[in-house]
């Protein structure tokens, strides 16, 4: 049975599919982080690439990581994606 956090994570992750951002929230621990395809950090092409964002899971979290999927996915459609604006001293890029 799905506990309300994890309820909450599968609605966010489901209005995301419905708009086809092709972002998906996902937790990592305690944390919420973004996977999708992106531009590779070096050369040309995508491939499926994961930007943490250390923020805690729970219902505030979920609200501002679906936020940040949807300016990601903006980002992606409009050719605007720059890896700096992704990646902090907190931020986990793989």
């Amino acid at each position: 049975m799905l506990d309300k956090i994890d309820r909450q994570l599968n609605a966010a992750n489901n209005r995301l599919k419905q708009s086809n951002a092709g972002i998906k929230i996902f937790k990592r621990g305690q944390k919420l982080s973004l996977r999708g395809m992106l531009p590779n950090k070096k050369g040309h092409g995508k491939s499926q690439q994961i930007i943490s964002l250390g923020i805690y899971c729970n219902g505030a979290g979920i609200g501002t990581v679906e936020k940040q999927a949807q300016k990601l996915a903006s980002q992606l459609v409009l050719n605007e994606f720059i890896w700096n604006d992704w990646i902090d001293k907190r931020a986990f890029i793989k």
